[in-house]
C-alpha cells in the first residue's frame, strides 16, 4: 500500500521519478514561493512529535530535509487527523527537479497510512467513520478522493475549476486549437459541486488528463461514503502541458 508511490508534478512540467500521489493537486498560479523558517520548524517539530508513528516504507521520505509536512482541514473526518507532505525546494539542500505533495492520515490507534488508492481511503473510513452531514464537508472529502485517487491511478494530473487551469498553450501553432477549446469551455467548467439533498449526491468535475486530455468526471457520493467516478476523455492531444503523473 504505502509503497505504491506515484510522481505527482504540480508544476505541469513531465514526471521524472517515483513518488507519491498529491490528494488534491491544482495547477500552479504562481511561482513557488520560498519557504519561510518559521514554516520549516514547525514542519519539524511535527516530523519528531508523529516520528514513532511512521512505518517503514514512509521513513526516508517523511526525515528528508527537502520535505514539509502540515496538518490538512479535513472536516468530514470524525476523530482522524491528515497530513500534507510537500517536497520542494529548500535553500541549502541538494536540488529537487519539482514539488509534489501527498497526504497520509493518523486515526487513533492506527498510525500514519499513506492515502493513495480506493482501498487506503476506505480503510480510514472504516476506522475513523465520515461526517456527511453538510454541503460542505462532503464536498471537501469528494474533492480529496476524487483527486488523490485519480493521481495515484495516473488517470489525470489536477482537477480544474476554470478553463483557465488548463494552461491552454495559446502561443506558436497551437494558439487557434487553443483559443477554439478556451471558447468552448469556458461556459462548460465550473467548480466541482455535488447536487441533491438526499444520498446520492451526484457531481461533474474537469481535470487536464494524462498525456494531453481534457477529462469530465462523473462522480457518485452514497451515503456511508462510498465514491464512484466515472471519466469521460472530452479532447485527445489538446493544446495543454504535457503531463504524465
Amino acid at each position: 500500500m504505502l509503497s505504491r508511490f506515484v510522481l505527482v508534478l504540480t508544476l505541469g512540467t513531465a514526471a521524472c521519478g517515483a513518488e507519491p500521489a498529491t490528494a488534491d493537486p491544482s495547477p500552479p498560479k504562481t511561482k513557488v514561493p520560498a519557504k519561510t523558517v518559521d514554516e520549516w520548524t514547525a514542519s519539524g517539530a511535527l516530523k519528531a512529535t508523529l516520528a514513532k508513528e511512521v512505518p517503514a516504507d514512509l521513513r526516508d521520505l517523511w526525515s528528508s530535509r527537502v520535505v514539509k509536512v502540515e496538518p490538512v482541514e479535513a472536516p468530514y473526518l470524525a476523530k482522524a487527523t491528515i497530513y500534507r507532505g510537500t517536497r520542494t525546494m529548500r535553500v541549502g539542500e541538494p536540488t529537487v527537479h519539482h514539488p509534489s505533495t501527498w497526504l497520509v492520515a493518523r486515526a487513533p490507534g492506527k498510525g500514519l497510512r499513506m492515502l493513495n488508492a480506493k482501498a487506503d481511503w476506505d480503510a480510514l473510513r472504516a476506522d475513523d467513520g465520515l461526517q456527511l452531514d453538510t454541503d460542505a464537508r462532503r464536498l471537501a472529502y469528494v474533492r480529496a478522493y476524487v483527486a488523490g485517487t485519480g493521481h495515484a491511478e495516473q488517470r489525470y494530473a489536477w482537477i480544474v475549476d476554470s478553463v483557465d487551469e488548463l494552461q491552454l498553450l495559446t502561443k506558436g501553432d497551437k494558439a487557434a486549437a487553443a483559443q477554439a477549446l478556451d471558447k468552448k469551455y469556458r461556459p462548460i467548467i465550473k467548480p466541482l459541486a455535488l447536487t441533491g439533498k438526499t444520498a446520492p449526491w451526484k457531481g461533474v468535475a474537469f481535470a487536464n488528463g494524462r498525456h494531453l486530455k481534457i477529462v469530465r468526471i462523473d462522480i457518485r457520493l452514497a451515503s456511508d461514503g462510498t465514491i464512484v467516478v466515472t471519466d469521460t476523455v472530452l479532447e485527445k492531444d489538446a493544446p495543454i502541458p504535457s503531463v504524465s503523473p
